[in-house]
């Protein structure tokens, strides 16, 4: 179980760090170029969660499935709203929602990982 949560968290984090690089370059770009960098945000958002989901879907406590499919789902949903807003001349939609998705995440992850040590323990 501890694997698949490292491995999990360790997808996110590249994920992250990748995306992060990219909303930054972003930000600081020409309308129809920010647009063509968040739509390159969504895919790759899609890259790591296709190549992340083998380990995620396998993993046995559901709400952790459940948090790690939603980081990857938010980031990639507001990088494709956010393109749809610079393009349309609309508001952008707020950043509340992404990094709370990852907040939950790595929260619930810390938990599982105690919760998988302290039973490691008591079984020995």
């Amino acid at each position: 179980m501890r694997e698949q949560v490292v491995d999990t968290a360790t997808a996110i984090s590249k994920m992250l760090r990748d995306f992060r690089e990219k909303a930054v370059e972003a930000a600081e770009a020409p309308d129809v170029q920010a647009a063509e960098l968040y739509d390159a945000c969504a895919i790759l958002v899609r890259k790591y969660h296709d190549e992340a989901l083998p380990v995620i879907e396998v993993m046995p406590d559901f709400d952790l499935r459940e948090r790690a499919n939603k980081v990857f789902d938010v980031h990639g949903r507001w990088a494709v709203r956010t393109a749809e807003a610079i393009l349309n001349s609309t508001s952008r939609p707020d950043r509340a929602g992404v990094d709370d998705s990852r907040e939950r995440f790595y929260r619930h992850a810390r938990t599982v990982i105690k919760n998988a040590a302290v039973l490691q323990r008591l079984t020995q």
